[in-house]
Parts: structure tokens; C-alpha cells; sequence
């Protein structure tokens, strides 16, 4: 995780840049307040699940037909990096999406 979120930060303000997102977890490192805490417009990123992540099933499926998972009962949708791109894109180039969190 990183450590050095406030001089991210500080040299993303002094560069110029005017709107961020962050890929984020579901808990905040050092990036996040210290995003949110700035002039910039930023936007959280929060995907649930990555669908590049189901790739780590093929060798349980493979050698027991079966996926293990240890939150069998949480409900959670897989989505697509395209998709979570497609999310960003919209966030960093129009209007509407600062201070706000998107899962």
C-alpha cells in the first residue's frame, strides 16, 4: 500500500492536474483522504471484483471441478476491466462525477 499519498497528491496539484480517480478498495490508504482532502475533483473507482480474478479458478475447476472461494455466501458481481475503464474514462472526461464513489 502506499505511504506517500499526500505527495501524490501535492505534485499531482503543482503539475496542474485538475480531476483524478483512484482505484480503490473498499478501505482507504493514505491516497484517499488525502484526495479527497485536496482542490482536486477526484472520483473513487471501487469495483467489486475484478473478472480477470475467475482466471484463478481454471486449475481448481480443472483438477476437481470445483471453486473454493472463502465467502461463499457474500453476493458480489464480477466485472469486466473494460467496463472499469469505460467507468473512468466517463469520471476523468465529463462533468457530474467529483466527490462522489462508484462501485
Amino acid at each position: 500500500m502506499l505511504q506517500n499519498g499526500k505527495e501524490i497528491v501535492d505534485l499531482a496539484v503543482a503539475s496542474g492536474v485538475r480531476r483524478v480517480t483512484v482505484l480503490s478498495a473498499w478501505d482507504d490508504g493514505p491516497l484517499e483522504p488525502a484526495v479527497q482532502a485536496s482542490s482536486l475533483e477526484w472520483t473513487l473507482v471501487q469495483p467489486t471484483e475484478f473478472m480477470a480474478n475467475a482466471l484463478d479458478w481454471a486449475q481448481p475447476i480443472r483438477e476437481s471441478g470445483e471453486v473454493r472461494e472463502p465467502f461463499a455466501a457474500t453476493k458480489t458481481a464480477m466485472i469486466h476491466e473494460a467496463d472499469i475503464a469505460a467507468v473512468i474514462v466517463t469520471a476523468l472526461t465529463e462533468d457530474g462525477h467529483a466527490g462522489r464513489a462508484t462501485g
